[in-house]
C-alpha cells in the first residue's frame, strides 16, 4: 500500500488557472481532502538469452480517497474573460481502479544490428462518476532498429513510435478524445576520440501533425496543443 497527501494547490487553490492533463481551467482546492491510499499488486517476468531478451510487467491498483476533480457550477470564474470552455473545477475525493502493463523485447539479428519492440497500456475508471479516470494515456508502442559495430565507434538508430486513439475520456471534466498517430525519428552518433562524442538526428522525420493525448488544450481556443513538427538536433558530449 501507499499513501499520498494532497498538495498545496489541491488544498488551498482559489480558482487557480492551470491545467491538469488536457483540462485547462480554474481549480479550487479543498482543505479537508483525505489522504489518497492505494493498494497495488504487481507481476513481472523477465527472460534473457544469448541474442534476445524479453520483459513483461503488469499491475492492478485500487485507490480510496482518490484525489480527482469535479465540476464546481456554484463558483464564478476568477478571470473576467471566458477563456476557459469548462470549469471551474474543485478537487475532491473519490474511488478509482487502474490496470496496466508494459512489455519489451530485443533481438540481436547480427552482432552489430539490434531490433527492439516495446509497448504499454493503462486503463483507469473513476468509480464515483462511472467515467474513465482523467488523463489516461492510450495504448502506445515503439519499434526500433540500431546499427552499432562491435568496436562501438559510431551508431545509427531509427525509432517508429505509435499511439492508438483514445476515446475513453472524462468528458464531464473537459477531456476530449484524440486520434492515434505514427511518428518516425532518426539519430546517430560518432566517437571522435579524446572523450568527445557527436550526436545528431531528426525527430518527426515525416513532419506529421499530431497530438499526444496528455497535451494541454489552448485555454483561448480549446484546441489541443500539437507536438513539434520536424526538428533537427546536433550535440557534443565530452567525458572527463
Amino acid at each position: 500500500t501507499a499513501v499520498r497527501t494532497a498538495g498545496a494547490l489541491e488544498r488551498y487553490a482559489d480558482r487557480f488557472p492551470s491545467n491538469k492533463a488536457q483540462t485547462s481551467s480554474e481549480f479550487i482546492g479543498d482543505p479537508t481532502l483525505d489522504p489518497e491510499r492505494s493498494w497495488q499488486a504487481d507481476l513481472e517476468l523477465k527472460a534473457r538469452y544469448d541474442r534476445a531478451a524479453f520483459e513483461v510487467s503488469s499491475f492492478a491498483r485500487h485507490l480510496s480517497n482518490y484525489i480527482t476533480l469535479e465540476p464546481a457550477p456554484d463558483a464564478e470564474p476568477m478571470l473576467p474573460l471566458p477563456i476557459f470552455a469548462e470549469g471551474p473545477f474543485r478537487y475532491t475525493n473519490g474511488t478509482a481502479t487502474f490496470y496496466g502493463g508494459e512489455a519489451s523485447a530485443s533481438w540481436a539479428a547480427r552482432p552489430s544490428l539490434t531490433a527492439s519492440l516495446s509497448g504499454s497500456y493503462l486503463w483507469g475508471q473513476n468509480l464515483e462518476t462511472d467515467q474513465p479516470a482523467l488523463g489516461v494515456a492510450p495504448l502506445r508502442g515503439d519499434l526500433g532498429l540500431r546499427y552499432e559495430p562491435p568496436q562501438g565507434r559510431f551508431y545509427v538508430e531509427s525509432t517508429l513510435s505509435a499511439a492508438a486513439g483514445q476515446d475513453r475520456v472524462a468528458d464531464v471534466l473537459g477531456e476530449t478524445p484524440t486520434d492515434g498517430y505514427v511518428a518516425l525519428d532518426f539519430k546517430g552518433g560518432l566517437d571522435v576520440g579524446w572523450g568527445v562524442t557527436l550526436e545528431g538526428g531528426v525527430t518527426n522525420l515525416t513532419d506529421i501533425e499530431y497530438v499526444d493525448h496528455l497535451n494541454a488544450q489552448n485555454p483561448y481556443s480549446g484546441a489541443p496543443i500539437p507536438e513539434p513538427g520536424r526538428v533537427f538536433f546536433l550535440g557534443v558530449a565530452y567525458d572527463f
